[in-house]
């Protein structure tokens, strides 16, 4: 669902405020990969966490090609 994916991220930046400062630009990288290609994969995908996931795996594949 679409409005599972904003709750799924408010996670991620709480969690984000519990890690090591210098692991806070990564965390921030995690997060805007899934921002930009979260929703239109939300669209087709249920699983908030799924599409997280692809959201980063396709933004690192296309970052190496």
């Amino acid at each position: 669902m679409t409005d599972d994916l904003p709750a799924l991220l408010a996670r991620w930046r709480r969690f984000r405020r519990a890690l090591n400062v210098e692991d806070h630009a990564a965390m921030d990288r995690l997060i805007a990969m899934v921002e930009r290609r979260g929703p239109a994969l939300a669209r087709a995908i249920d699983d908030p966490l799924e599409v997280a996931v692809l959201a980063v795996l396709i933004e690192l594949v296309r970052e190496r090609a």
